[in-house]
């Protein structure tokens, strides 16, 4: 869980740097280069919770108290190599790309340092679904498009409370800590107040456990229950596992249970789909 602010954010990791770090030399310099985050299925700009970045070695840990939701990022890359390895740690996952360019050195004026031009980018290696480069010079319009395959085991829990009348509308629910009972990806404390939590399911069993502790040191737990099988939903992503037939096994909430259906959407609230729905609604 994660307080997020939405940013459309340039990151700068900045390097061993002279004259270039004035402002009018500064204005200068071309090697910021922009990832631009996407999804396969589509094409279509992706949203990503960026949480750090390393360039070579050089690595920014972004906010201790909030990280940045975006979908794209801007680094400067080393411009006294031709290669820079780039990694970049989000919410779900880290993905390397190492990048190769080339550099020239161009005098501009005794006011300031050389300007170094980068130019002829090209992706050398990449652990990422897919990427290509539709800008080959540095530009905050986009150079390296990095695409991800469909996410399979993502649900979305939806907080409430119950009004006067029964009917249920929408709460929040501060959440300090929480544990699964696999490794899952690092879910940040103090969390803040969430209306709702997105939450990986353990892709090597049929259920997965969470315990959330709350600010008064009290814990809740609740268990899901899925089938899974296995389908190649796009062929450059092979063979994925797909979860369907969710359920809620146990839990100490005062309720828990399936998001109502929406007769308007045709969308079954016992499967998954990227971006999450709502699958279940939870009271406290």
């Amino acid at each position: 869980m994660i307080r997020v602010k939405k940013a459309s954010y340039l990151l700068f990791l900045l390097l061993a740097v002279a004259c270039l770090d004035e402002p009018d030399c500064f204005n200068l310099r071309n090697d910021a280069v922009t990832f631009v985050f996407r999804k396969l299925y589509d094409g279509k700009l992706d949203t990503v919770t960026l949480v750090r970045t390393d360039v070579t070695g050089k690595s920014v840990n972004l906010f201790e108290e909030d990280t940045v939701v975006l979908s794209t990022v801007s680094v400067l890359v080393d411009y006294t190599a031709e290669q820079s390895l780039v990694k970049l740690k989000t919410f779900e996952r880290s993905t390397s790309i190492d990048i190769g360019y080339r550099v020239q050195a161009q005098f501009i004026s005794e006011t300031c340092d050389p300007r170094f031009v980068l130019s002829e980018l090209k992706v050398l290696g990449s652990d990422a679904d897919s990427v290509n480069v539709p800008n080959s010079t540095p530009s905050a319009g986009g150079n390296i498009n990095v695409y991800r395959c469909p996410r399979t085991n993502y649900i979305r829990i939806a907080f409430r409370e119950v009004e006067a009348d029964g009917d249920l509308r929408r709460d929040t629910l501060t959440i300090t800590k929480s544990i699964a009972d696999f490794e899952a990806v690092k879910l940040f404390a103090d969390s803040g107040a969430l209306s709702f939590v997105r939450l990986p399911l353990n892709p090597n069993s049929n259920t997965t456990t969470y315990t959330f502790t709350l600010p008064n040191n009290s814990s809740k737990t609740i268990t899901f229950a899925y089938t899974r099988t296995t389908k190649v939903i796009l062929p450059a992503c092979g063979v994925q596992t797909v979860f369907d037939d969710l359920s809620i096994l146990s839990s100490t909430f005062d309720r828990a249970e399936l998001f109502p259906n929406d007769a308007r959407t045709r969308l079954k609230r016992d499967s998954i789909y990227d971006p999450p729905i709502a699958n279940f609604q939870v009271v406290h």
